[in-house]
């Protein structure tokens, strides 16, 4: 049973290398993601392991962050597509044949343990069949054999010299796919030995309790009275005496965007310390109070977009206050329900890969692109740095017609099916628009 396992890993990696190696974006990532699925799938059948429903979520968010390199181009998710869609399918094949694997095992996965990943590749590889000392010696009788042989009908047939000719000359090409052949499949024999033969189980936390009575107390003052601050300007459209309202927008969001961010790792900190307990009264004032300054660094950006333009970190910004708002939900949740450190963190883990996913499949450049071509004075400069996502949202002007043709100049056109993304035709379509 554990080399069919290997088979289905090697096979596994040798799919991959196929598809995904040196290329830019394609369907490659959508099918090497199913053929993980299908062969989880016989996995679980194999074993008479169930299928752990809520680990379609794990599965669904490995399968947007494929295809969002199948649908766009942007430099985000070409650059970190690759590594967020091999994380996820990571822990969905685990989690899905995992004995007794709940959400709650989101966060301690012992995938994320190098001493575990080199324990299981080393029991992966020990099921490799390896080689007697009299196999080694009829191998190496049989080398001047083959190679007389060999050397005759190349001699005979030009055809055959020069096939192995072009052989040859491809052999580092060759020796390097079987190296990452090797490299991958060992990694994937080592994932499915630790999702067949573990049962996974939460860490629980170990730290002694202790009281933050004080800190959330001042906190909590000091964050209501900058929102009751915030109420007589922002909030109603108004600046402070000698700035104006962009200005004073401008001045502190990413400071508001950091505080916001330390709450939530503080509070989740603070629950780890607490293992699990309720928190109290004035640590869910802290979380709503965090809610009022989320919705001043989103009223500060939309002001600070409409005088000064979208770019593509500001809309990733404002995907980031998306994912906070979602967190800080979790974490009213723990202050007000008795829930433990391990469901805390599975949460936010899953929150963060969904929140992911949905972010890799929604065209953040054509959004972009969109907002700034509505504005009066538009930088085509900056939208000749972005990719081909953003070519519908482009007109018949000179100036758009000169921004299409330079990024389709850039981009190229694709070697073969696997670079053929679904974006691609329709950008091609629209180069010859009058």
């Amino acid at each position: 049973m554990n080399r069919q396992w290997m088979i289905l890993a090697f096979g596994l990696a040798l799919l991959g290398d196929w598809l995904l190696w040196g290329q830019k974006a394609g369907p490659g990532w959508v099918i090497w993601v199913s053929a993980y699925l299908a062969g989880t799938i016989d996995a679980g059948r194999r074993l008479e392991r169930p299928f752990p429903l809520w680990t379609l979520w794990l599965w669904a968010a490995a399968w947007a962050l494929a295809a969002s390199q199948f649908l766009y181009a942007g430099k985000v998710v070409v650059c970190l597509g690759p590594p967020l869609c091999l994380l996820t399918t990571g822990l969905a094949v685990y989690h899905s044949l995992a004995l007794r694997s709940t959400l709650e095992s989101l966060g301690s996965s012992p995938i994320w343990s190098l001493s575990s990943w080199l324990e299981s590749n080393q029991a992966a590889l020990q099921q490799l069949p390896s080689g007697q000392v009299g196999s080694w010696g009829n191998v190496l009788r049989a080398i001047p054999v083959v190679g007389l042989f060999g050397v005759l009908l190349m001699a005979a047939d030009p055809a055959f010299l020069r096939f192995w000719q072009d052989a040859l000359a491809h052999f580092w090409e060759g020796l390097g796919r079987g190296a990452r052949v090797l490299v991958l499949g060992s990694l994937a024999s080592g994932l499915f030995w630790q999702a067949c033969w573990r049962e996974a189980k939460p860490v629980q936390s170990w730290t002694q309790p202790s009281s933050w009575g004080l800190s959330l107390g001042l906190t909590n003052l000091l964050f209501a009275s900058f929102l009751a601050l915030q109420g007589r300007y922002l909030f109603q459209g108004q600046a402070p005496p000698g700035m104006s309202l962009a200005q004073y927008a401008r001045h502190g969001f990413f400071e508001l965007f950091l505080v916001a961010v330390l709450v939530v790792l503080w509070l989740t900190h603070m629950h780890q310390r607490e293992q699990g307990k309720p928190l109290n009264r004035q640590a869910a004032l802290l979380v709503i109070l965090s809610f009022g300054l989320t919705l001043s660094s989103a009223l500060r950006m939309a002001i600070y977009i409409e005088n000064f333009g979208l770019t593509l970190t500001r809309a990733y910004v404002l995907a980031c206050l998306g994912g906070i708002v979602v967190t800080l939900g979790w974490m009213l949740s723990v202050c007000l329900v008795c829930r433990s450190a391990a469901w805390l963190q599975a949460r936010l883990w899953l929150t963060g890969l969904v929140c992911l996913a949905v972010t890799g499949l929604t065209n953040l450049e054509g959004w972009v692109a969109a907002t700034n071509l509505a504005r009066r004075e538009v930088d085509y400069g900056y939208l000749q740095g972005l990719s081909s996502d953003i070519l519908g949202q482009l007109g018949s002007s000179a100036e758009q017609r000169k921004v299409r043709q330079i990024i389709l100049q850039r981009e190229g056109s694709p070697r073969d099916w696997r670079e053929w993304r679904w974006g691609r035709p329709h950008s091609c379509a629209a180069s010859f628009s009058p």
